[in-house]
């Protein structure tokens, strides 16, 4: 009703479209939106409604702790040229509008990149994926949920640090997030927590980047 989120001309929090300053107090359940039957997941957007939280944080691929969702059914196959399961994306969209309907942001994300287990390389889409094939992943699933109340967690566990590895993320970010129509806030999940925030280490939307780092289940939020 309020409109998309956004930075605030000020840069010091977040608001939405109209102006109205925005609390951000996600809860995270990264499978739970897989793996959670319609009954389970109205359940737990009740729950979370009456705890007071704004925005649920959770995964819409696989990923090394979910190998597909509740069906066995995975966002897509392959690798070197990926083929979509429209079936797993139905059945997300019901998780999605549900979400949307109870009043929360949604923030997913869909190119989670930790390789610190072995199987996480060919479950996690950042992290298997070549360049090309995660762009046109990313693409497709901000086309599918851009006219959701979103903000799109671009980056999953993915060590900054190496100039290289935040060169193409950058490179990522820009060609994925950066659609027309589907612009977005978006940020980054990284390990380890940088001490403070630089748009060079995210996705960036026309300069507003907001990035999240989780250390000892301690949270910190930026705008840069």
């Amino acid at each position: 009703q309020r409109g998309p989120l956004r930075v605030s001309p000020d840069r010091t929090h977040l608001e939405h479209a109209d102006g109205t300053p925005f609390f951000w107090l996600a809860d995270t359940t990264w499978a739970g939106a897989l793996l959670a039957g319609a009954d389970d997941w109205s359940r737990y957007l009740a729950d979370r409604k009456n705890k007071h939280f704004n925005v649920i944080q959770l995964l819409g691929t696989q990923y090394v702790a979910a190998a597909g969702d509740a069906q066995g059914r995975q966002a897509y196959t392959g690798q070197e040229k990926i083929i979509l399961d429209p079936y797993f994306f139905r059945r997300l969209d019901a998780r999605f509008d549900a979400l949307n309907d109870a009043g929360f942001v949604a923030a997913p994300a869909f190119a989670w990149a930790a390789q610190y287990m072995p199987a996480a390389k060919q479950l996690n889409p950042g992290a298997w994926l070549p360049d090309d094939q995660l762009a046109a992943f990313g693409r497709y699933f901000i086309a599918r949920y851009g006219a959701h109340q979103v903000v799109w967690m671009f980056a999953g566990d993915f060590d900054y640090r190496p100039p290289a590895v935040a060169e193409r993320w950058r490179k990522l970010g820009r060609a994925i997030v950066c659609i027309g129509a589907f612009l977005a806030l978006s940020y980054s999940h990284a390990e380890p927590a940088p001490p403070i925030l630089v748009d060079r280490i995210a996705a960036v939307v026309n300069n507003d980047v907001i990035l999240l780092s989780e250390v000892e289940r301690r949270t910190a939020m930026m705008a840069g």
